[in-house]
């Protein structure tokens, strides 16, 4: 996935986190989309995607969601380490 579509995908969430409400069914949609995506260290670096994930995740109470939010920020860790 392109550098301009994380961004995109980056700025709709924080949208939904700035007025304080996620539509699941769109978040969802979005995060799946960044599990099938390759993310590099550079690209995680410039568009700052993974402290959105982070702050949607704690946000979120639908435990699926919370999960798969889980388990990108756990993979992406793995490149920064």
């Amino acid at each position: 996935m392109a550098e301009d579509e994380i961004l995109r995908i980056n700025r709709k969430l924080q949208k939904m986190i700035d007025k304080s409400d996620v539509d699941e069914s769109i978040a969802r949609d979005l995060l799946v989309r960044l599990q099938a995506s390759r993310i590099t260290l550079s690209t995680l670096q410039k568009t700052g995607i993974g402290k959105t994930v982070n702050t949607l995740r704690r946000l979120i109470s639908n435990e699926d969601l919370s999960s798969i939010a889980k388990c990108l920020l756990k993979n992406w860790k793995k490149l920064v380490s």
